[in-house]
């Protein structure tokens, strides 16, 4: 695992889960298409900002990377746009439902 050896920031945490694309195609890389903007999976949306820098070991440097910067496997790195949440699927809608419900016991009746 990559890990920066100035931040010790571990790279896992700075990768874009269920990331799907939320504005127009602007280019491709290696036959995947790169999008002007992608929303992941909790309705925040990313603005393409360039390739992911690497080191001369060819891992990515992630020092490099700035404040609010995420990677998109395999190589592009995006970067959240802190003013702009998409609106809530229904799906994660649900997940929030899911979670309130494990928070809400029902409550016991009283013995008698």
């Amino acid at each position: 695992m990559s890990v920066g050896p100035l931040t010790g920031r571990p790279l896992i945490y700075l990768i874009l889960n269920e990331a799907v694309p939320s504005g127009l195609a602007i280019g491709k890389l290696g036959g995947d298409t790169i999008y002007e903007f992608v929303t992941d999976c909790f309705g925040k949306r990313y603005r393409y900002v360039g390739l992911a820098p690497r080191r001369w070991s060819g891992e990515i440097d992630v020092d490099a990377l700035q404040a609010g910067e995420f990677i998109l496997p395999p190589n592009l790195v995006y970067r959240l746009e802190r003013n702009h949440v998409v609106e809530q699927s229904g799906r994660i809608a649900g997940l929030w439902a899911s979670v309130a419900s494990f928070f809400v016991r029902p409550s016991k009746s009283p013995s008698r």
